[in-house]
């Protein structure tokens, strides 16, 4: 299994397999991560890179998927409100999605080009994509697995 703690879905999905053949294996691993991939694409609104983070390895008899991205985890399982501060000194930069005044008395509009050291995020719920996918595949995958696809 994965001890790397950058997999940090991994964990969750571990398909045990009883005598399927490895290139079935392979197949079934692939759809899973397919499957994954679209729908943390319909989760995020288009292509991300975060579609690349998602794969599979099979290690005996077990075709593990993760996801090594935080941010997949993120959207996963949600996140209370948190500071996001900027790295190595440097700043964050995003367009403003709405109207707001800064602490220094400056009006911000919407679209206007932000760039500050920190911002304190409101959190959100949970968007799952990681275990729908897989589970949504469970019935194609069986049959793959025992070579009946």
């Amino acid at each position: 299994m994965a001890t790397n703690d950058a997999k940090v879905l991994s964990k969750a999905i571990l398909l045990n397999v009883k005598q399927a053949s490895l290139k079935n294996m392979e197949r079934a691993g692939q759809e899973i991560v397919e499957q994954a991939q679209k729908m943390l694409k319909a989760n995020v609104g288009g292509y991300t890179k975060l579609v690349d983070t998602v794969g599979y390895e099979i290690h005996d008899n077990v075709i593990e998927i993760y996801c090594t991205s935080k941010i997949g985890k993120f959207l996963e399982e949600g996140t209370k409100p948190h500071k996001i501060r900027a790295k190595n000194g440097k700043a964050l930069a995003f367009r403003s999605r709405g109207s707001a005044v800064t602490k220094k008395g400056k009006k911000i509009n919407f679209g206007d080009k932000v760039v500050v050291q920190e911002v304190n995020h409101p959190g959100f719920d949970p968007r799952p994509w990681f275990h729908i996918a897989v589970f949504s595949k469970k019935a194609h995958v069986t049959q793959i697995l025992q070579g009946r696809r």
